[in-house]
């Protein structure tokens, strides 16, 4: 298949193979093993047979060391298989229906990264989708060739097709059209009946004509001919549209009375996609194509309206009003530009949507419009990923003359309703929710705390096995019963916490029990500790409060739990 062949070029594969579901059998079968022939294996052994089961993607870096993996296939051809990247591929019902897999990274000391695995899930979800289709219009080349009867029963159940089906004798004429309005062709019906189709196709569709006759002038009857958003222009109109077109063998007594002509008759489904092309353009000003993809295939309800757990990550420039006022203006645009195309960057790499930007804020959901289990984690990725690109952009603006600029990011889980909102002329795609006025606040509570990202209870439980995290104090919220835990992010769970630091950490927890025990001075003492071992933001700050309330510059009252508005 062409589109597997393109994937293995992009992804610098060795080879690569796609395997279909043969539900009946209980085994997988190659469609394309380079230098392999066909290849039939059970769904439950080996990488491929895994993937059809479960529904994983799997990246394995070195398939000799991984118990699913059969070598038996390597043994047979000869091959060696060093690394391997395969994913599920799944029709419009959601159904696995085959599994894509690309072999050996190219070069050896490479294997397959994220990138690769977005790559491939493009390219498989394309697949799918020609597959799919290449069924259906196989199924129904073969119905057409059937006895005229079959034909007139046909004609009748194309009716409620939505796609609009031609087909074309051999003398290029329409025999039968199920839907002609939907492309503006009943406009023309007259002409269309009286003259073959390179005359009221017209030159603006020369590529659709040209085709069609590829398809009627071959002399086997084994060419079809698959088009995805061809631009189709029809009385001034043009809609974006897929067609297929299958050759159409005639009854010897429908042929012309010159059989010298190769020319046979042809079958054209056509599938208005305007609508769903419009959509596209507008998520993907939101989400990643993969994401996007997923939306389209699994039904665009989601978009009306939806009530599901997520998390939202609200990332601020902080000060940044003060230090654009000693900008030029279009060095402040150019540098907002650079801040937003990095943060955009970092939402879709963890599948998230990027839902607005609120002046030098950007909001990211995670989990819209599908939750997963792992979304709060994502978030989490995606804030230390905008924490190192602030860097890397901080250093050139160093050397630009431009202002360093610090940020801080809030990150809280909550159910939410998500869906299309706002005025007919300015519908988005949005989020409103409990989840998003707490990430909000959260990310104003870093600049009191000196901290770079904080987050709440109900993301941290989701976290904890993943993240170091460290308490930092509870927060009353407006429009919250219960206060608020809230937690700093220091890094992902496989950093080396130096000895200072876990020191200071243990300190700083000391001096937080003090605290809200209300034991003024020697949560200050515990706390002072932590800012001479490691300059610790959150400690200075605690030790501040503490001595404001000493002084009564805020009042506390003994039945206080600890929390802070």
């Amino acid at each position: 298949m062409v589109i597997m062949k393109t994937a293995q070029d992009l992804l610098n594969a060795e080879r690569c193979a796609l395997f279909m579901v043969d539900k009946e059998k209980g085994e997988l079968w190659s469609t394309l093993a380079q230098g392999a022939g066909e290849i039939r294996i059970p769904m439950t052994k080996g990488i491929a047979g895994h993937v059809a089961k479960t529904g994983e993607i799997l990246n394995i870096p070195n398939a000799y060391k991984d118990a699913r993996f059969n070598s038996a296939i390597d043994k047979k051809t000869g091959f060696h298989t060093r690394n391997i990247l395969c994913m599920p591929m799944r029709n419009t019902e959601g159904e696995i229906i085959g599994v894509s897999q690309v072999i050996n990274k190219i070069p050896e000391i490479k294997s397959f990264n994220k990138e690769d695995e977005m790559l491939l899930m493009a390219f498989s979800a394309l697949a799918a989708v020609t597959i799919e289709k290449s069924v259906l219009f196989k199924a129904l080349h073969v119905t057409l060739q059937e006895t005229s009867k079959t034909k007139n029963f046909l004609s009748k159940i194309l009716q409620n097709i939505t796609d609009v089906v031609l087909t074309f004798d051999s003398q290029g004429k329409m025999t039968t059209i199920n839907r002609p309005e939907t492309l503006g062709l009943h406009q023309i019906m007259p002409k269309i009946k009286t003259s073959s189709y390179e005359e009221w196709l017209g030159l603006e569709n020369q590529t659709m004509i040209s085709d069609i006759d590829r398809v009627r002038n071959q002399k086997n009857l084994d060419l079809a001919v698959i088009a995805h958003d061809y631009e189709f222009y029809m009385n001034g109109i043009v809609k974006n549209v897929n067609y297929t077109i299958v050759p159409l063998e005639e009854d010897i007594d429908e042929k012309s009375s010159d059989q010298s002509s190769m020319s046979h008759g042809a079958v054209v489904v056509i599938q208005d996609i305007s609508s769903e092309k419009r959509i596209n353009n507008t998520l993907s000003r939101y989400m990643s194509p993969a994401l996007v993809h997923q939306v389209l295939s699994d039904g665009a309800s989601t978009l009306k309206g939806s009530r599901q757990k997520n998390t939202v990550m609200i990332a601020n420039i902080r000060n940044f009003t003060a230090l654009s006022e000693t900008m030029d203006a279009q060095d402040v645009i150019s540098l907002l530009n650079e801040h937003y195309t990095y943060i955009f960057n970092s939402i879709t790499q963890e599948q998230g949507v990027l839902d607005k930007y609120i002046g030098d804020a950007v909001m990211g959901v995670f989990g819209l419009p599908f939750a997963s289990e792992n979304d709060a984690e994502r978030a989490i990725s995606c804030s230390l990923k905008i924490k190192e690109e602030l860097e890397k952009m901080n250093q050139k603006n160093d050397i630009r003359g431009l202002p360093v600029l610090k940020m801080g990011i809030g990150i809280a889980t909550g159910v939410c309703l998500s869906g299309t909102m706002g005025a007919p002329k300015r519908i988005e795609y949005g989020i409103v929710g409990e989840s998003v006025n707490l990430a909000m606040r959260l990310e104003l509570a870093t600049k009191t705390y000196g901290s770079s990202v904080i987050i709440c209870d109900r993301t941290r439980e989701d976290t904890k096995n993943s993240y170091h995290l460290r308490e930092i104090d509870k927060l009353v919220v407006k429009g919250r019963v219960r206060p608020v835990t809230i937690f700093e992010v220091l890094g992902p769970i496989d950093m080396d916490l130096t000895h200072d630091q876990m020191t200071s950490f243990i300190c700083y927890e000391l001096g937080l029990a003090e605290y809200r025990s209300q034991n003024w001075q020697t949560a200050i003492a515990h706390f002072r500790k932590a800012v001479q071992l490691t300059a610790d933001q959150p400690a200075q700050t605690m030790m501040e409060r503490c001595k404001q309330i000493i002084e009564g510059v805020y009042k506390v009252s003994n039945t206080w739990d600890g929390s802070w508005q």
